[in-house]
């Protein structure tokens, strides 16, 4: 391998491991050192990756919640009635927190809603309670394009917030992405825990739960609201 005379560092490729040599003190060295390079050799393979290999880590919310979900009834739901409250959420900056009793269809209902949404063109990143932290990780300290996508996305969805179990930073880059939403693009989410509950789970709990309740439509589903053939015994 030729060696420029600015060459003075020394990268592992990101998909073989050899050796690739890079300028230390420019813009490209610096680049080099926080995104990673490929030798000469993957570059030729990496522009050969087809769109379809390119497609994000994370599925579609088709694939998010079982199949059946498709198939709801709106009418069927164990809360009808605040299940077609939530229903008639208008996109736009205000958010949608459906928190309450488990069981009562708030996942459904969001099932639902975010299939219409996607109908309209909108994309769509959904998470589940272990999602965020899975992704954090593999991203690992790569995380900021990410981060900036879930800021971006037409409409983000976290269910099941509150049990979400995140570290210190993962918390921090979690509550980023709030933050830059909020009053911006909607953050969909689902729950079971009240506002005093969440402030307690989370070390930015407060500030957390402030944005939630000035930027998202509360809807509750308690136990009360679920038609009589649909309550637990």
């Amino acid at each position: 391998m030729e060696v420029s005379a600015m060459a003075d560092i020394v990268l592992p490729c990101k998909a073989c491991g050899v050796a690739v040599f890079a300028p230390a003190d420019d813009a490209v060295g610096e680049f080099a050192r926080q995104y990673g390079v490929y030798c000469p050799d993957c570059q030729k393979e990496q522009t050969k990756v087809t769109p379809e290999v390119l497609r994000p880590v994370l599925p579609p919310f088709s694939c998010f919640c079982p199949p059946c979900f498709k198939d709801t009834k709106p009418e069927e739901l164990p809360c009808p009635c605040k299940s077609a409250s939530a229903l008639k959420w208008p996109y736009g900056p205000m958010g949608l927190n459906l928190w309450g009793w488990p069981g009562t269809g708030k996942t459904r209902t969001m099932s639902l809603l975010i299939d219409a949404l996607l109908n309209e063109g909108r994309s769509v990143i959904a998470f589940g309670p272990e999602d965020f932290r899975a992704q954090c990780q593999a991203h690992n300290y790569r995380r900021s394009p990410w981060l900036r996508k879930l800021s971006r996305v037409d409409v983000l969805f976290i269910d099941d917030l509150d049990k979400m179990n995140l570290t210190r930073e993962m918390e921090k880059d979690f509550f980023s992405v709030l933050s830059n939403r909020m009053g911006r693009k909607p953050v969909l989410m689902t729950g079971n825990s009240t506002g005093e509950e969440i402030e307690y789970t989370f070390k930015l709990g407060y500030a957390m739960v402030r944005r939630i309740r000035d930027h998202c439509l509360s809807i509750h589903f308690g136990k009360h609201d679920m038609t009589q053939n649909q309550k637990i015994t």
